[in-house]
C-alpha cells in the first residue's frame, strides 16, 4: 500500500513508457470526479482509474494548510505483539483508554514531529514504531481546530485564486492587443 510516486515514475522511465504528470490542489472535494472523491473519502492515497485505453495513476497527498490552532487527540499503544488494523480504529480504542498500555492525550499539531504531521492527516491514521522488544502504535483519533481561523484561511485562498485568475485573463486579453512580452521574475 505504501506506493511512492517517485518509484512509479522511475519504473515508467526505465521501461520507456510514455506518461505525463499533473499536480493539482483540490480546493473543493465536491467539484472533482466522483471516483477520485470516493477514494479520498475512503483514505486511499493511491488508486488507478481506467478510461478507454488509458490508465490514470492517482496519488493523493493530504496536508494541513497550517498547524496553528490545530490539536490532535492521539492514542499511543505499546505492545509486544503486532496489532490488527481493525483493533486500531478509534471507535475501539475509546473503550480501552483505561488500560495501562494505552495512553490518550491531546497535542498541538505544531508540537508533533514531522513524521507524525505528514502521516497523521485523517482520523484512524496510524504509525507503527518498532524496537527489539515492543511495538508502539500512534493513532490519530480526533482533530480540533479554530473554525474562525480555518474560515479566514479558506477566504484568503479563495481571494488569491480569484486574483490570479483575473490577472491571467487580463494578461491574455491585453498581451494580444499590445504585443506584451512577459518576463517571469
Amino acid at each position: 500500500k505504501n506506493i511512492k510516486i517517485e518509484k512509479v515514475i522511475q519504473l515508467l522511465e526505465d521501461n520507456n513508457i510514455a506518461y505525463f504528470s499533473k499536480v493539482r490542489e483540490i480546493d473543493n472535494i465536491y467539484k472533482i470526479d466522483k471516483r477520485i472523491r470516493d477514494n479520498i473519502l475512503r483514505n486511499n492515497d493511491f488508486f488507478i482509474i481506467e478510461f478507454n485505453d488509458a490508465l490514470s495513476l492517482i496519488f493523493i497527498q493530504k496536508e494541513f494548510e497550517t498547524y496553528d490552532d490545530l490539536f490532535a487527540n492521539i492514542f499511543s499503544i505499546k505492545t509486544q505483539n503486532d496489532i490488527n488494523k481493525e483493533y486500531l480504529l478509534c471507535s475501539n480504542l475509546s473503550n480501552l483508554k483505561n488500560e495501562s498500555n494505552i495512553i490518550n492525550k491531546e497535542y498541538k499539531f505544531s508540537d508533533l514531529n514531522n513524521e507524525l504531521k505528514e502521516n497523521l492527516t485523517s482520523i484512524n491514521d496510524f504509525i507503527k514504531y518498532q524496537s527489539e522488544d515492543e511495538n508502539i502504535y500512534i493513532v490519530l483519533c480526533d482533530i480540533k481546530y479554530n473554525r474562525e481561523k480555518l474560515n479566514n484561511i479558506n477566504l484568503n485562498k479563495l481571494l488569491n485564486n480569484n486574483v490570479s485568475e483575473i490577472e491571467k485573463q487580463f494578461i491574455n486579453k491585453y498581451s494580444k492587443i499590445y504585443n506584451l512580452i512577459q518576463i517571469n521574475e
